[in-house]
């Protein structure tokens, strides 16, 4: 395995640029963003006010098996991770799966950091680990232009919109622009806590759920809000609600499209927590008509329910 690292710094010919150094000194808050591939896996280091911090073409050798580069390029990436406690991401692009060798060694890179935080824990737990959606990203990051069909197409476009962004990165791979582009766009959904954008979407399997519904005059005042919170806190009190599923609570606010199941199914993603959604009384009329919440409806707005699972979800060993 070759890795080679790059942080921004002058070039022989006085211009600046992308340089390679030794070691990247991480010493402000950022996210790391990793474009795995078979030959040659990008890594950008992006800083939560979008600096580039550096990157990394971390390549695989002609003699060197998967195998073998999966676990120099763990060792390689753990050190980094391990070195840098002000990492607080690090996303990967979903592994886009177009031929059964490929596949293999995408999926094998893939777990790479999930394993590492597991095989190093307590050392690793500085981090959250997001797995990113191909197509979404590069939505983000070129909009308001649309992605273009092809693959090739579709690096041009990147390449070229992050070099009029910082021309200093002319110079580097296409793995590498990959990475810190999505890196960017890591950094601009945590600050405005959208990362679920990023994320494939799958259908969730349906479950039993508890579920309490009362009536507010609007949902977007803060006379509601404090009321919802009010409420929430008296059932907890009382025990209708575990308080544990709280600090993990979502807010979601129902713009009455689609099945209102299913909205619960896939917003509940797979975890125990507590969901809050607020909806007008206008909508999802079987629902109000299911949980006999007619007299409700015809005095209010807006409705608001409380949403968790029945049977809870079993923690691992502790």
């Amino acid at each position: 395995m070759k890795a080679i690292m790059r942080n921004v710094g002058y070039l022989p010919n006085g211009t600046i640029g992308m340089v390679e150094v030794p070691n990247i000194i991480i010493n402000q808050p950022c996210v790391i963003s990793i474009d795995p591939s078979t030959s040659r896996t990008g890594v950008g280091v992006v800083s939560m006010d979008k600096q580039i911090l550096g990157s990394m073409a971390i390549e695989r050798e002609n003699n060197e098996t998967a195998i073998q580069f999966k676990v120099r390029y763990k060792q390689f990436i753990g050190r980094i991770l391990n070195e840098n406690k002000l990492i607080s991401r690090v996303s990967f692009e979903e592994p886009y799966f177009d031929y059964i060798d490929t596949a293999k060694i995408l999926f094998s890179l893939r777990t790479s950091i999930e394993e590492l935080q597991e095989e190093m824990r307590p050392c690793l737990d500085h981090f959250v680990i997001r797995e990113v959606n191909n197509q979404f990203w590069k939505s983000d990051f070129l909009y308001p232009d649309k992605v273009p069909s092809g693959r090739a197409n579709q690096k041009e476009a990147v390449r070229a919109k992050l070099i009029k962004m910082f021309p200093c990165l002319k110079d580097i791979t296409e793995d590498e622009v990959d990475a810190i582009a999505l890196g960017i766009v890591t950094v601009d959904n945590v600050r405005t806590n959208t990362e679920k954008n990023l994320i494939t979407k799958k259908k969730q399997k349906p479950f039993e759920y508890n579920s309490i519904f009362f009536g507010v005059e609007d949902i977007n005042s803060e006379e509601g809000y404090s009321y919802m919170l009010t409420m929430l806190a008296e059932y907890i009190n009382d025990g209708s609600i575990p308080k544990h599923i709280v600090d993990d609570a979502e807010i979601i606010k129902l713009d009455g499209k689609g099945n209102f199941d299913q909205l619960i199914y896939n917003n509940m993603c797979g975890e125990d927590r507590l969901l809050i959604l607020g909806f007008s009384t206008n909508k999802y009329g079987n629902i109000i008509l299911r949980e006999n919440l007619g007299y409700v409806a015809n005095t209010h707005d807006y409705m608001i329910s409380f949403i968790w699972r029945k049977n809870r979800k079993q923690k691992g060993n502790k």
